[in-house]
């Protein structure tokens, strides 16, 4: 989809992928992913870095929601 067609600022665009698009490449690198997400400052300790990577496309999916 080009957001371009539709008026969609580039920002909220990219918001609309991103979930998507990470959970897609998590699965090739969980351990990469799960460092994002402990940087972000999601609470990882103790999750398998699979764990972790989802939490993290969990919670970027209710950021792209309020954007």
């Amino acid at each position: 989809m080009n957001v371009g067609l539709y008026d969609i600022p580039h920002g909220a665009g990219n918001s609309m992928f991103l979930p998507s698009v990470t959970a897609y490449n998590a699965e090739a690198d969980p351990q990469k992913h799960a460092q994002v997400a402990a940087a972000c400052g999601l609470p990882v300790i103790g999750l398998t870095d699979e764990k972790a990577s989802v939490l993290l496309v969990t919670e970027l999916a209710k950021l792209s929601n309020v954007i």
